[in-house]
Parts: C-alpha cells; sequence; structure tokens
C-alpha cells in the first residue's frame, strides 16, 4: 500500500523520558529532594516531527514499537500531536529509547541517562522507497548508521532534502555527510570533531569539509552560527528567555528547520525562527507536549527578534 504523501519523514530516536527536577546538581555522596518528576516524550528524531508537525506539516514517523507500556505511551502522545505513526514497524518486545533526565532548577541545564537495552531500531533492508516518494524533507540522526546511510541514499534518489541530527562521529559518518544536505549539530559535537575552539570557526571548518547547501552550528545561549550557499559565516543571537529546561532544544531548532524547508522559506527566516522556538522551549519544562506553536513565535519575534550578524 501506497502511504500518503508528507512534508517530512523523520528516522531515528523515539524516547521516553522520565524527568526528575532537583534546585541544583549536587555533589557526590549526598543526597537530595526531588521537586518535581513527570514522564514526556522525547528523542531527537520524535521531538523534532512533534514540534514540525504542531506548526503544520504533516510528518511520519519511521522506527520500530512494541507492546508495552512505553511503546504505548510514545504511540498516545506522538499520535496526539498528528504525527503518522502508520508505517512503525512491531515487535512484541521493542520499547523506545529510554531515558532518565535529572534537570537542575538553578540553571535548567540536564544530565541524560540513556538505555537502548530494549530498543529495536530498522535494518536497512527494511525501509521502503515507497516511504520516502512525495515527501519533502528527511530528518535523521545517529541511532542506527548502517540505517540511517541506506535512508539518506533512498531519500536522495527521491529528490528530498536531507537534514541530519547527529551526536556522535560514528564510522559511517563520512559517507552520510556525502548526502546530507542541511548539515545542524551542535557546539558539543561540532568543536571537537573538527578540532576548533569556538562554534564560529567549527562552522567554518564543517563549510570547508563538505558540500552541503547550509551548515548550522547551535551554541546555546550564545544562539546559532551558519552558513548558507555562497556566503558567508552568520551569527543569529540567542533570545534570553530564563532557562527552566533545556531539554529538545536542538530538537525543537531541527524540527522548526525542518518545517522551514518544506513551507520553501528563506533561510533567514528559517534560522530566525527555530532559533526563537529553541528559546520558548529552554523556558518550559516538557517534551513533545511543550513545543511551541506558531502564535508564540510569531509573538516572541514581534517583541525583539534577535538580529543576526
Amino acid at each position: 500500500m501506497q502511504p500518503t504523501p508528507c512534508d517530512i519523514v523523520g528516522l531515528g530516536v523515539i524516547a521516553v523520558d522520565d524527568m526528575l527536577y532537583v534546585d541544583t546538581y549536587p555533589p557526590p555522596n549526598t543526597k537530595m529532594g526531588i521537586r518535581e518528576r513527570r514522564r514526556q516524550g522525547g528523542g531527537t528524531m520524535s521531538c523534532a516531527l512533534a514540534t514540525a508537525a504542531r506548526l503544520g506539516s504533516s510528518c511520519r514517523a519511521l522506527g520500530r514499537l512494541g507492546d508495552n507500556e512505553l511503546s504505548r505511551f510514545a504511540r498516545e502522545k506522538l499520535g496526539s500531536l498528528g504525527v503518522d505513526l502508520s508505517l512503525l514497524q512491531y515487535d512484541p518486545a521493542a520499547e523506545p529509547v529510554y531515558c532518565v533526565i535529572v534537570v537542575a532548577a538553578d540553571t535548567g541545564w540536564r544530565s541524560i541517562y540513556r538505555d537502548y537495552a530494549l530498543t529495536k531500531g530498522l535494518a536497512p533492508e527494511e525501509l521502503r522507497p515507497e516511504w520516502f516518494a512525495g515527501a519533502k524533507v528527511l530528518l535523521v540522526d545517529h541511532f542506527g548508521p548502517p540505517t540511517i546511510l541506506a535512508g539518506v541514499k533512498l531519500a536522495r534518489r527521491h529528490g528530498l532534502q536531507i537534514v541530519s541530527d547527529i551526536e556522535q562521529n560514528v564510522p559511517e559518518f563520512p559517507e552520510i555527510r556525502q548526502y546530507i544536505d542541511h548539515l545542524i549539530c551542535s557546539e558539543s559535537f561540532a568543536m571537537p570533531y573538527t578540532g576548533t575552539g569556538t562554534p564560529a570557526e567549527a562552522c567554518a571548518a564543517l563549510v570547508s569539509s563538505g558540500q552541503h547547501r547550509t551548515v548550522v552550528v547551535t551554541a546555546g545561549d550564545q544562539g546559532c552560527y551558519w552558513h548558507t550557499e555562497g556566503g558567508e559565516v552568520r551569527h543569529q543571537p540567542a533570545h534570553k528567555v530564563k532557562a527552566v529546561d533545556t531539554t529538545g532544544c536542538g530538537d525543537v531548532f531541527h524540527g522548526i528547520f525542518c518545517h522551514g524547508l518544506a513551507r520553501g522559506w528563506p533561510i533567514e527566516k528559517t534560522i530566525q525562527w527555530a532559533s526563537a522556538g529553541a528559546a520558548i522551549k529552554a523556558g518550559r519544562v516538557g517534551g513533545w507536549m511543550a513545543v511551541p506553536t506558531v502564535e508564540e513565535i510569531e509573538d516572541m519575534l514581534r517583541q525583539g527578534s534577535a538580529t543576526g550578524t
């Protein structure tokens, strides 16, 4: 059966996060009370799709879930946001990636403890060409590199623009890079990978070492550094917000970027919206259900967008 066309296909991590909120990070060998705890949807690919779907893009997730508490939670919450889950493959024992995330109230910073033990990704040979036909954008992360490589090849064959959210320097990354149109990564990946000392230098190094249409290096409260074809490295300052939970900020950035590509926006508008959306997410707790709306992003931009340089 041929799937219906969609704007964005996501291939990568679906996660469920148990969030623990504390006043501050304690030193070793001490005890501390928990202010709040909650379960939420997370994951690089799935949180980005949740964001794009909330903004109005039609999105489809590729992956595998099972018949268990975490899988049911993921299906219910992600599906409620309008993400198409019809192509998720089934294995009764498969679970989403499970994370315990500790968030410090005084800074909004977080530490993530990940468990992939029961996560079963797709094999390269399971991918079907029709899953990509008619879509505009493919978003990939670093989960299951051989499958990611097969996915970007199929997407290129069908004319999709390919966006990456890769956080680990996997052996397949050099070949995967050859298919990435829009390389978006954090400073914590980009600087060690390129051997540079600043996000701006990392952005320039990624530009010179690849053939990407766009390179973006996100840098938290410094904003992001970006380059597009025919230009030079530019800086988009971050919006000033009180950070209460930075979990998912990068995923929101990627989701809005994919939404902008699907809508055919100019790159400057896409970067501005993605930066504003990431700042909104930093100012609130939660995962999939806390991603920003169109109205919230437009309101932040009206109040005073940070000016890129």
